[in-house]
This record gives structure tokens, C-alpha cells and sequence, in this order.
């Protein structure tokens, strides 16, 4: 590079080599600019302005671990910059470089004068997490009226009980499972637009919840009916027949269902808490938080309920516990097809 660039002391090289800007003088390209052109060809720039005793100097001091090749590579383009710098055609080039990097020039005075030592959340990751955050607002006062509506006795809870405790753990839990389905079912229809077709088709409403009613009554007198177990066919806690089992998901899943209040309170609640700016992860993790709510709420109902003390308990009583199971369906549905003309709110 002696032919191109002048050295800043004469003799041989060692592991660096310093140049200083003689070569520079009168073509309108600083050190400064030299060195930033040298982004836009690949390369990081030297070292520049140090050591101090020499006048705009570079210091380039390449790795060990260079191949000669990448050395020569490297050579070629210092030659090329310094051809164009002298050759005068280039100045506003140098003073625009870099012109391909992410970032163009900074402000080093400024950098300088005020240094940022530490990282701090840009406005948009402030904006980002200020908007999740109004986003899971919504869940405290949805989740506030679901949770005291789910724990309440309704067709669901005696549903669960009725299972655990006259077919075992296994019968509850599927029974539970099914329920959990049924109310993701419903929480998935309300945050699609159930409460707007409800409100808009009033008589679609009262079908629903007459049938609903007519269902839960139909159940209940069927339990009511059902003749007592004979001693030796009762089905000990924790075991189930693969029918029972398919039966019991199935039981669940229907209850909840053909269960009007379940309608209604997703209609009313959930789907008047969503926005066309709800972000769809908001509405997917609703429906998860309403699934996970009921499983855990009815694992522990049916554990319980299934325990073996209760089932000893209980032994002997579990046709009168099918029986007031069967009341409560009588009277549950008998109660929502008296309020099947209640209208549904917007």
C-alpha cells in the first residue's frame, strides 16, 4: 500500500501497520469519511485518530487467524478507496458512506457529550406492553363473574357429583372433561358472535333454552326412574367399563350443552367484553383460562366426591343420590323454561 497510502514512520512492519492522512490532503476526504467507506465494502474500520502523535491515522492490525487470502482481499479494497479518494470524482461518496449498513452516521459528538451507558425499552416495546396489558385487563372482570358462576351449583356441578359418586373417579373426571369441552364450545361461539345472534333472533333464544329445559327435565325424570343397582354390579371407585366411559364424556358434554345459563352467561359476558381490536391471542387464551378453570374446579368436585370415605359414605345411598340428582334436573329445567321469555340484553 506504499504506492497509495503514505506510512506513518519508515522500516518495517510488525504486527500493525499505521498510516497517517498525507495521502488525503487536498481531495475533500477525512479520515473520518475513509474509514466509513470501508463499511460498504465489508469491512470494519480500523482503528482511527490513535495514537495521537500521528496526524489522522489508521491503524489496521489484522488477526492471526487471516488467511493470506483475506489479507490480499483486503489490500485490493484499501487500494480501491484510496485511488477514488485521490481521483476527486468520489467526495460526496465518502461523506454519504455507509450507504448499505443498518445504521448510517451517528452523531458522535452527541455521543460523546451524553454517552447511553445502559439499554432502555424503546417506545414501541413500552407500546407493545402497554397495549398487552389493557388486552389482559379484560380477563379481571370477565373471569370475575365466570368463576363465582362456575363454582355456583348448577346442571354441571350436579352432573360431576351424580358420576363420581354413583360410577366412580373415572366416570367423573370424564364427565368433567366432557363438561370443559361443552364450556370452551360455547366460550368459542360467544367471542364468533353468539350474543349478536341472539339479540337479533329473540325467538332463537327462547327455542334454545325451552329445549334446553325439556332436556334437563327428561334427564331428571329418567334418573328419578331408574331402578337401584343390584348389590354385586356396583362399580368400585376409580373403575369403569369402556361403555361407562364413553357414556360419561358424553353425559358432560350434553348437560352442559343443552344448558341455557351456559349460554347466556358467555353471550352476555364474554362476547360483550371483545372489541374488533381484541387480539386473536386474547380470545385463544380466554377460551384456554374457561377450559382450565373447569377442569381444575371439577377435578377437585369429583376427586372428592369419588374419595373413599365419601364412597363409603355413601355406599349404600347411591340410588337416592341418583334420585335427588334427577330432582335437581326436574327442577332446573322446569325453572329455565319459566324464564325462557326473559329476553337476552345487548
Amino acid at each position: 500500500l506504499n504506492d497509495v497510502m503514505t506510512p506513518a514512520f519508515d522500516g518495517p512492519c510488525m504486527h500493525e501497520c499505521l498510516f497517517d492522512d498525507s495521502f488525503l490532503k487536498d481531495t475533500g476526504v477525512s479520515t473520518l469519511d475513509f474509514a466509513k467507506a470501508m463499511i460498504d465494502e465489508g469491512y470494519h474500520p480500523m482503528t482511527m485518530y490513535f495514537p495521537l502523535v500521528v496526524h489522522g491515522a489508521l491503524l489496521i492490525e489484522p488477526t492471526e487467524s487471516q488467511a493470506k487470502e483475506d489479507i490480499d482481499q483486503f489490500v485490493a479494497a484499501l487500494r480501491s478507496l484510496a485511488e477514488r479518494a485521490k481521483s476527486g470524482n468520489a467526495v460526496e461518496e465518502f461523506k454519504a458512506a455507509p450507504r448499505f449498513s443498518p445504521r448510517r452516521r451517528l452523531d458522535e459528538t452527541l455521543a460523546a457529550r451524553k454517552p447511553v451507558l445502559r439499554w432502555r425499552p424503546s417506545n414501541d416495546f413500552k407500546q407493545a406492553a402497554e397495549k398487552t396489558l389493557e388486552a389482559l385487563s379484560v380477563l379481571v372482570p370477565v373471569f370475575a363473574v365466570f368463576i363465582p358462576a362456575l363454582i355456583l351449583p348448577g346442571p354441571d356441578f350436579v352432573g360431576v357429583v351424580r358420576s363420581s359418586v354413583t360410577r366412580g373417579t373415572a366416570a367423573g373426571l370424564l364427565t368433567t372433561l366432557g363438561v370443559s369441552i361443552g364450556l370452551g364450545f360455547y366460550a368459542t361461539l360467544s367471542l364468533l358472535g353468539l350474543s349478536a345472534i341472539l339479540v337479533e333472533y329473540q325467538w332463537l333464544t327462547w327455542a334454545v333454552r325451552v329445549l334446553g329445559g325439556l332436556y334437563l327435565a327428561w334427564l331428571g325424570i329418567k334418573l328419578l326412574r331408574a331402578k337401584p343397582a343390584a348389590p354385586g354390579s356396583e362399580i368400585a371407585a376409580g373403575g369403569l367399563s369402556g361403555e361407562v366411559r364413553g357414556n360419561s364424556l358424553l353425559f358432560g358434554f350434553l348437560v352442559t350443552l343443552t344448558n341455557p345459563k351456559a349460554i347466556v352467561l358467555f353471550a352476555s359476558v364474554f362476547a360483550t367484553a371483545v372489541t374488533a381490536s381484541t387480539p386473536l391471542w386474547l380470545m385463544v387464551l380466554m377460551v384456554v383460562l374457561v377450559m382450565a378453570s373447569s377442569l381444575t374446579w371439577y377435578t377437585i368436585v369429583s376427586l372428592f366426591m369419588s374419595s373413599a370415605p365419601v364412597m363409603r359414605r355413601f355406599q349404600h345411598a347411591r340410588h337416592w343420590i341418583e334420585r335427588i340428582a334427577g330432582a335437581s334436573f326436574v327442577l332446573i329445567g322446569g325453572k329455565i323454561i319459566a324464564d325462557a321469555r326473559t329476553p337476552v340484553s345487548p
